[in-house]
């Protein structure tokens, strides 16, 4: 008897192939954020917090940027993406 999940010679409830993949199977990633990312490379110099916020919301982004350092406070992939296209900036990185 074949299985159905893998193909293998075996029973899905008996199937090694099964178990190994489902054992190293990586977690799915959230289409949110669990808890906000400061970023310094999209942050700006502690001096410029005030100005960069103005901006944004000119272009109508809410991102936030902590007072003490400047980085960055983004609360979704959204608002980094829609911050680094008024930064002109993008991620070499980043799944298309």
């Amino acid at each position: 008897m074949k299985c159905r999940k893998c193909g293998g010679n075996r029973t899905p409830e008996t199937c090694k192939l099964c178990d190994l993949f489902a054992t190293h199977r990586a977690p799915e990633a959230s289409a949110t954020w669990t808890k906000p990312v400061l970023s310094d490379s999209m942050g700006v110099h502690t001096s410029q917090i005030a100005e960069a916020e103005a901006r944004n919301r000119r272009h109508g982004c809410n991102v936030q940027y902590d007072r003490e350092t400047g980085a960055a406070i983004l609360h979704s992939q959204a608002e980094k993406r829609q911050l680094m296209k008024i930064n002109r900036a993008f991620d070499k990185s980043a799944f298309m």
